[in-house]
């Protein structure tokens, strides 16, 4: 997952990597519950990476998915943005 740490240069950016189970098409670490009220995600991980570099809260955030097959876009869509909103 890649995402901008400093609106708008778009240059300045971050990534992160999770290893996960072969052919998987969701990714399963948007969201790492680790108690009621922690999250480890990835999601977390980079609102927080710009909220710290930026001082400010994002006012849009804006998604590019790719590898998912189009029978399989729906499932995809529906869990990981469900993780995101969570």
């Amino acid at each position: 997952v890649v995402s901008s740490r400093h609106w708008p240069l778009i240059s300045k950016y971050r990534a992160a990597v999770r290893t996960q189970s072969p052919k998987t098409e969701m990714v399963d670490s948007l969201l790492k519950k680790v108690s009621d009220t922690e999250d480890k995600g990835i999601f977390r991980e980079a609102l927080m990476d710009l909220y710290r570099s930026s001082r400010k809260k994002p006012k849009q955030i804006i998604i590019f998915r790719d590898g998912v097959s189009e029978s399989q876009f729906n499932q995809v869509l529906n869990i990981e943005l469900e993780q995101m909103i969570e």
